[in-house]
């Protein structure tokens, strides 16, 4: 199931500025959550991250995304 909220951060110049962090909980797969600048980008990632794992091609990037290589 997908949520979609919307919230307003006021920057360090004092302007507002609205995301929406969409969060996709389903049941055998992680929690997984991103923010983005409008209501119908993260419907979009929300739909495809819902319908990936229901045909079972979601891969979890959860740890791929905290690696670094280092030189």
């Amino acid at each position: 199931m997908a949520n979609i909220r919307k919230r307003e951060v006021v920057r360090a110049d004092g302007q507002r500025v609205v995301k929406y962090d969409a969060t996709v909980t389903k049941k055998g797969a992680r929690r997984q959550y991103k923010t983005f600048a409008t209501r119908a980008a993260a419907e979009k990632w929300a739909r495809n991250v819902e319908n990936d794992i229901e045909r079972g091609s979601w891969i979890d990037q959860s740890a791929a995304q905290l690696m670094t290589v280092a030189r």
